[in-house]
């Protein structure tokens, strides 16, 4: 079966769109597995999560990705569990979030890291709406790291788990999440006044 593909000159590679395939194309049900499990993690970390920093967090980022400001992409190697990333060129960058090909069996064999990466990614997705990141800066992935160590933390309180090396890892750097982080916090931060 051909399925459409664009060269976008912003990304200097070739996509297909979710839209763009035909039911019973593989792909399409495995695409939407994907955009299924990251919309109900993001959306119980936006509304159900006992953590008010964490609801705001990933409330931004939600609708920016709802609002296509932040595009999410599968397929694009990344070592971890997502990327964030600006592709293009620098006037006119677009901010992507890349998932890795197998996140699906890896999030459901291991919930609390799919959750972490979420905030890690949904700080930079912040960060870039308030003019913070521009490519990678030591200072927004220390604060992804950061708000990944408040969810841990806050998980922590409701449920037994234990943490793996990179769990530790972040506690250890932010044994109190966002208290332990306080400088790198910023105010004001811009709103997000479109719908959704």
């Amino acid at each position: 079966m051909e399925r459409p593909t664009f060269k976008h000159h912003l990304f200097g590679y070739m996509f297909t769109h979710e839209l763009m395939l035909k039911e019973g194309d593989p792909l399409k049900e495995f695409m939407g597995n994907i955009t299924l499990t990251f919309d109900c993690l993001i959306d119980f970390l936006r509304n159900d999560f006992p953590n008010p920093a964490i609801n705001d967090l990933c409330s931004l980022a939600w609708k920016l990705i709802g609002n296509q400001v932040v595009q999410v992409a599968v397929g694009i190697p990344v070592p971890t569990n997502f990327a964030f990333a600006l592709v293009g060129k620098p006037t006119l960058y677009q901010p992507i979030v890349a998932i890795r090909e197998d996140w699906l069996p890896f999030v459901k064999s291991n919930r609390t890291m799919g959750l972490g990466a979420i905030c890690f990614v949904a700080s930079q997705c912040r960060d870039y709406w308030n003019g913070k990141i521009i490519g990678f800066t030591e200072e927004s992935n220390a604060r992804s790291i950061m708000y990944e160590a408040e969810m841990l933390l806050t998980l922590m309180q409701h449920e037994e788990f234990k943490p793996n090396e990179w769990q530790k890892e972040a506690l250890a750097k932010f044994p109190h999440g966002i208290q332990s982080g306080k400088q790198l916090l910023y105010l004001p931060r811009k709103p997000f006044m479109n719908a959704s």
